[in-house]
């Protein structure tokens, strides 16, 4: 009976160093699900922030080209009014038809230029990392 009673007291401390880690697997396990709730969460509410953000740029955008098509003069410039003007018989008119065509949706180079000036301003700037 000498072995099982000095045995007893390290049966008893396992038994009690196994119930300590259990609670300490539990506790973990609670502050882990509590921590990805919390990330969840904040991850939800950088979607919804990202959201608002293209919806303010997209609006400051579209303020930005509107003043800057108000700030434009209100007759058209001199390149326009020569490109809408049939050059004569020949198809002349026909040809500037077309490079109008390539030249995409701006009306002038001032336009081209006044496009790039509102991307240049608005370009989003990334913030530096850590």
């Amino acid at each position: 009976q000498t072995p099982l009673q000095s045995g007893q007291p390290f049966k008893f401390s396992i038994l009690e160093i196994c119930d300590r880690i259990k609670e300490e697997f539990q506790f973990l396990q609670a502050q882990y699900h509590s921590l990805k709730l919390e990330c969840e969460k904040l991850a939800s509410e950088k979607t919804e922030m990202q959201r608002h953000y293209v919806m303010y740029y997209e609006m400051s955008y579209g303020l930005n080209i509107e003043m800057h098509k108000q700030s434009a003069s209100p007759s058209p410039p001199e390149s326009l009014v020569e490109e809408e003007r049939p050059s004569g018989p020949g198809g002349g008119g026909k040809q500037r038809a077309d490079e109008k065509e390539l030249s995409g949706p701006y009306e002038s180079d001032e336009d081209k230029s006044d496009y790039n000036l509102v991307v240049d301003e608005d370009q989003p700037s990334e913030p530096p990392s850590p």
